[in-house]
């Protein structure tokens, strides 16, 4: 799924992903692709053979392939839930810096795309809600000044840049002895608004930009648009990186008038059913044996897709790509980037291992080691235009 809706999607953005580096998630997903893959170039000449012994050959041949054939499935299997790769990610052995090596300079190429938004400052998002992969909104305000009225005590009203205030508020943030603190800008970009817009999409037919430079953030915070917009993103990081919460923070300053918009989302632990690594043993015991056999006997009879993905899953992508650069982009072409699983997988806040925007102190929770390499660690950072190392 990660494949199909990011890596395999060359015109699209690429969503935030707190916690998580998704071109490494992306290695290991193609590495499992291939793994399939190779296992369907065994199984599709069995299926043939099969067919032709049905035809020629006596039932004991034909019993013989679908021997071979369940044995090539339940090899598969236990080496995808007990091999060494597997092993080396469970807890205490993954290393973000092992991942597997791309396969082709095509994806080397896309995994590096991917990787630029992780250091970027621009999310193009689709439908309503901007803040893609930040989680669900659970609090929004707003508020308007009137810049121009003096105080209670009689004093003046100074004037001032909108791009002071953001600095102002980012500077007096960071003072703050909070573990896990991020600070950054980022702008949201409606994904319909881009494909007429250097600013965000250089290529008509490639990614949206990752980053735009400070002065062209400055701009969009002195002069407001509807389809652009610049926020202070605060993120605070708890439990190794399973949950997130953000505040983001928006100034609009007109000649008069001062208005300050405020929405607040949390993004919570993925569900249980995406840590089934953590709970899986080093060997197999005797009853998930019995379970492997079992899978093993009913999912062995053959899919003929597995002709199609042994035969065609390195030719197909490319012509479907080159397809794309000679088909004009239309009018609506949507750059939107789309949910990651990091966010649609989480737990349901109603849940009761589901952890609430405000944590019970000296609550502490199992995590994955994938969280505990991805997420910030116990430091403060505070970016602004660039990302600053960790203090």
């Amino acid at each position: 799924m990660l494949i199909k809706q990011i890596a395999a999607e060359p015109h699209l953005g690429v969503g935030a992903a707190p916690a998580c580096d998704v071109p490494v998630v992306l290695r290991h997903a193609y590495l499992a692709n291939a793994r399939r893959h190779q296992r369907d170039l065994l199984l599709a000449p069995m299926l043939v053979l099969t067919l032709v012994f049905l035809a020629l050959a006596p039932p004991v041949a034909v019993a013989l392939m679908l021997f071979l054939a369940w044995l090539t499935v339940l090899a598969f299997e236990v080496s995808t839930r007990y091999g060494g790769h597997l092993q080396s990610l469970r807890p205490g052995e993954f290393d973000p810096a092992a991942a597997p090596l791309p396969g082709n300079s095509d994806i080397e190429t896309r995994l590096r795309q991917i990787g630029a938004y992780a250091d970027g400052n621009v999310t193009v998002y689709r439908g309503y809600f901007p803040f893609v992969g930040y989680g669900a909104p659970i609090d929004t305000w707003s508020l308007t000044f009137d810049v121009t009225t003096p105080d209670s005590d009689g004093g003046t009203p100074r004037d001032f840049d909108v791009t002071e205030l953001y600095s102002h508020v980012a500077a007096s943030l960071g003072t703050l002895s909070l573990p896990c603190l991020e600070i950054e800008e980022r702008v949201f970009v409606e994904g319909t608004t881009v494909l007429n817009d250097t600013r965000f999409l250089t290529d008509r037919l490639g990614r949206p930009v990752p980053r735009i430079d400070q002065d062209e953030m400055d701009r969009l915070k002195r002069t407001p648009e509807e389809g652009a917009r610049p926020y202070l993103a605060v993120h605070s990081t708890g439990w190794g990186g399973e949950l997130v919460t953000s505040l983001f923070l928006r100034f609009v300053r007109s000649d008069s008038n001062l208005s300050v918009e405020a929405v607040q989302t949390v993004l919570f632990p993925l569900d249980d059913r995406y840590r089934i690594i953590d709970t899986l043993m080093p060997h197999p015991s005797l009853k998930e044996g019995i379970e492997l056999v079992s899978q093993a006997l009913t999912s062995t009879p053959f899919r003929p897709a597995g002709l199609t993905c042994a035969g065609g899953h390195r030719v197909l992508p490319r012509l479907l790509d080159h397809a794309a650069h000679a088909v004009p982009v239309q009018a609506d072409h949507h750059a939107g980037a789309v949910r990651l699983r990091r966010s649609v997988g989480c737990a349901p806040a109603g849940r009761r291992d589901a952890p609430s925007a405000s944590l019970p102190e000296g609550r502490q929770r199992p995590r994955s080691e994938d969280d505990r390499e991805a997420s910030p660690g116990r430091a403060h950072r505070v970016r602004r235009g660039t990302r600053h190392q960790r203090e």
